[in-house]
């Protein structure tokens, strides 16, 4: 059982490299699409509350998930890769029961406080907000449920599921909604398209789940396990610290500069991102294989694997910073409109953190699928404190520009950090050039 198991992983591996390829070159696109129809329709003050809203909820998810996400991405993995179906089962189901009592108390509680602290802030703000909050347990949930799935090497029916139907979900709903209703486009109805994606996209990705786990005769859905939280508090502590870093500048311009500037900023942001996309695709393949390989003690395929996904998205990585930089402030008139030009320079700027970013490859990935998850929350916190200390020294000077060169210090001392990690803890290195 346990040579057929691995066998299948292995095959399931390699299909799923450029499935994944396809299907998050797919989700790229659409995500591009919303962002470019939202920022169009609602305008830099309108898209710039739907910004601050998101980033806020970003930081709400980081304790609705508990860090169960990665967790479940290694522990599957290294259970499956071991052939202990039933362990994967019973994990997994654990991990829902947590996922959910969690996510259901910390969305309860952030909708609370909402309505305390912004129901004198205008309808605009505080209404967008409240429609954020209802996006967080099942935010939450669909992470698990698709970590699983990649986890047992079923990555492409998680990721069609969750990262093409719920965007391409939100790109009809958004264009047929701001067609039919022109006077629905409102930040509101903007959060509001999305809360409908993710609830219809949920339910079928956990019946996919469901079936797949009932073929292998597999424990159903149980309680949930404080030991589980335990384990998971790291990847927590280093979700926290990854979200403070990405969605400081924008939370901090909408609050010092106004929603406008965040709203210009979200779109520098969104496009820098495309920088990585090589990357997190990689990632994605990456997180399952290398906890694979680590538990079989087979390093010298693990470097093997390293080197060349490293090498192929910085490609990726140079490719797209090449378009952006000839591109120049024309593409960005000609994408999101006239009134995004300003974007241009500290989209230059994030580009190039990107691109180094991509130069030193999945760091953060190989320390936390080799049990070195604590190196990352310790370097991932010091890095985001540094991120906000620049932002608030930053912004106020120099705006969109002090933002950018904020989040681009902290970036490269976070990935100087691991880089060095990966050396000194496992012998392997991860750089591109």
């Amino acid at each position: 059982m346990h040579r057929k198991w691995r066998s299948f992983l292995e095959k399931q591996s390699t299909k799923s490299g450029a499935g994944s390829f396809v299907i998050q070159t797919g989700h790229k696109i659409l995500v591009i699409l919303v962002g470019i129809l939202f920022a169009r329709t609602l305008g830099p003050e309108g898209y710039g509350i739907y910004s601050v809203a998101f980033a806020v909820i970003a930081l709400l998810a980081v304790p609705a998930e508990m860090g169960l996400p990665t967790l479940v991405v290694r522990e599957v993995a290294a259970l499956s890769a071991k052939g202990d179906l039933r362990a994967v089962g019973n994990f997994s189901g654990k991990a829902l029961a947590s996922a959910l009592c969690v996510s259901a108390l910390v969305a309860t509680v952030s909708a609370l406080l909402v309505w305390l602290l912004f129901r004198n802030d205008g309808e605009d703000h505080a209404v967008t907000l409240l429609l954020a909050c209802l996006l967080i347990v099942p935010a939450a949930l669909l992470k698990v449920v698709t970590r699983v799935l990649q986890g047992i090497q079923r990555l492409l029916v998680g990721q069609a599921l969750e990262l093409l139907m719920r965007p391409l979900l939100a790109v009809i709903f958004a264009a047929a909604s701001f067609w039919a209703m022109p006077d629905s486009r409102a930040p509101q109805m903007a959060v509001g398209i999305q809360v409908v994606a993710v609830v219809v996209t949920l339910p079928i990705c956990a019946i996919a789940m469901k079936t797949y786990l009932a073929q292998l005769r597999l424990p159903r859905l149980s309680l949930p396990d404080i030991s589980i939280l335990k384990r998971a508090l790291p990847f927590t502590l280093i979700s926290s610290a990854a979200i403070v870093t990405s969605q400081a500048d924008i939370m901090m311009l909408g609050w010092l500069e106004g929603s406008a500037t965040a709203g210009i900023y979200r779109v520098a942001g969104t496009s820098a991102a495309l920088v990585v996309f090589g990357l997190q695709v990689v990632n994605s393949v990456l997180s399952p294989r290398c906890a694979h390989l680590y538990a079989l003690e087979e390093f010298e395929e693990l470097q093997r694997t390293i080197s060349a996904s490293t090498k192929l998205s910085l490609a990726a990585a140079t490719f797209v910073t090449l378009i952006v930089f000839l591109g120049n402030e024309a593409l960005i008139a000609w994408v999101f409109g006239k009134e995004y030009v300003a974007a241009w320079l500290p989209l230059s700027i994030l580009v190039i953190g990107q691109w180094f970013n991509a130069v030193f490859g999945s760091v953060g990935v190989l320390l936390n699928m080799t049990g070195n998850e604590s190196i990352v929350a310790k370097a991932v916190w010091v890095s985001a404190f540094g991120n906000v200390v620049l932002n608030v020294i930053l912004i106020p000077a120099f705006g969109m520009v002090g933002a950018a060169c904020a989040t681009v210090a902290s970036l490269l001392y976070l990935n100087a950090v691991l880089f060095y990690a990966v050396k000194s803890k496992l012998g392997l290195s991860t750089a591109g050039i």
